[in-house]
């Protein structure tokens, strides 16, 4: 069974790009931390909105990647002054 998870962004493509140029740092952690977690990553865009759609091999992986990479995430999300909702998926085969 995996998992997705969609983080959805307040913000348009250009400004969040634009954020993780101006702060390399924030994006280059959670990076490091996603390559022991996570098995898939898509980025979306529509007016308005960004939305991420990560791929995990378990809930448990999901979680433990949150949990060390939280202090980064809300750091990448200050930096582009936005707000994400993220929602875990089972995937369903």
């Amino acid at each position: 069974m995996t998992y997705i998870v969609t983080a959805v962004f307040d913000t348009d493509l250009e400004t969040l790009t634009a954020s993780e140029q101006a702060h390399p740092e924030a994006i280059t952690a959670i990076g490091e931390i996603a390559k022991d977690y996570m098995i898939g990553h898509q980025r979306h865009a529509r007016d308005g909105q960004v939305m991420d759609i990560d791929t995990y091999r378990t809930a448990d992986d999901y979680r433990a990647f949150f949990a060390q990479a939280e202090p980064h995430i809300k750091q990448y999300v200050a930096n582009a002054n936005t707000t994400v909702t993220d929602t875990m998926w089972e995937v369903i085969d």
